[in-house]
């Protein structure tokens, strides 16, 4: 599935992952799938508990947040 996560770059999202964890923060840094070695899109989050890159194969839902 594309989420189109190019859109949520500079902005705060909610994200649910496959393991059932949220993250929420701002959205960063997306990665095209030619540049990843999974060949998926990827965006990087930073959250209170950290910044993560979030392969979008383990994304089940994205929205920004106000």
């Amino acid at each position: 599935m594309s989420f189109k996560l190019w859109e949520f770059e500079g902005k705060e999202v909610e994200m649910r992952l496959d393991d059932g964890d949220v993250l929420k923060g701002t959205a960063f840094d997306f990665d095209d799938k030619e540049d990843n070695v999974s060949g998926n899109d990827s965006i990087s989050i930073k959250s209170t508990e950290g910044t993560f890159d979030i392969d979008e194969s383990r994304i089940v839902s994205i929205k920004e947040i106000k």
